[in-house]
């Protein structure tokens, strides 16, 4: 059973509520439960929800959800919320997984030396832009770079102000 090696029934406050059809296929169903306080004047929130998983494929089929609170929130108390898979189909055509002619196939480790060469790429043309923005700045605020500022004058100054 997929479902079972999916680890669903092992996650903390998820259990195993058996097994129903959705759709044609067999799945495991598994219930979740909660209660908060919320300390809102949404109050006290209960809410269950429901996964069906389909037993042949491990696939999520169904999800429910469904939540109540004891306030309200500008008029509203509750929620549902139902997701589903439909029209699932595991029988395909090996031919979809064929290479097109006139192309190759890449391996893993060539396309990871090629998002690497990217990562890098893109790293470098943003320290350079770091750098780059950092030295304009230290131009705009330190006026020692400034072509228009005399540091004898400024000496002056401060020799006058004593």
């Amino acid at each position: 059973m997929i479902a079972a090696k999916g680890g669903l029934d092992k996650l903390q406050g998820i259990e195993p509520a058996g097994e129903e059809s959705v759709n044609g296929r067999t799945a495991v169903k598994y219930r979740y439960a909660r209660t908060s306080e919320t300390k809102t004047s949404a109050g006290e929130v209960k809410t269950d929800a429901f996964v069906y998983v389909d037993k042949d494929t491990g696939l999520p089929l169904r999800a429910e959800l469904f939540s109540e609170a004891s306030g309200n929130v500008q008029g509203v108390k509750g929620a549902k919320i139902v997701a589903e898979m439909r029209n699932i189909t595991t029988n395909v055509e090996p031919t979809l997984f064929e290479v097109p002619t006139g192309f190759n196939k890449v391996s893993e480790q060539q396309v990871r030396a090629q998002v690497d060469a990217i990562t890098n790429t893109i790293a470098a043309v943003l320290r350079t832009l770091n750098v780059s923005s950092r030295a304009q700045a230290v131009v705009a605020v330190n006026p020692l770079h400034s072509a228009s500022w005399d540091w004898r004058t400024r000496r002056d100054e401060i020799r006058s102000k004593r």
